[in-house]
């Protein structure tokens, strides 16, 4: 858990230089769907496609409503 924790930090820290990369959103995204945090892996995945609706990830496609 610790480490999905400190991938999480780094990733927080690229949005932090750019708010708008989709691909760490993605990232971020899975991150928190395999930490059991679904609501959080939507939001981060819907921000993405917000960012870029081009985007597509069957995993994380699975659990949007």
């Amino acid at each position: 858990m610790k480490d999905f924790e400190d991938a999480e930090q780094h990733f927080l820290s690229a949005l932090d230089i750019n708010p708008q990369f989709d691909g760490c959103m993605v990232e971020l995204a899975q991150l928190k769907l395999k930490m059991n945090q679904e609501q959080e892996a939507k939001a981060y995945y819907l921000q993405a496609k917000e960012a870029n609706p081009e985007i597509k990830n069957i995993e994380l496609e699975k659990i949007m409503d």
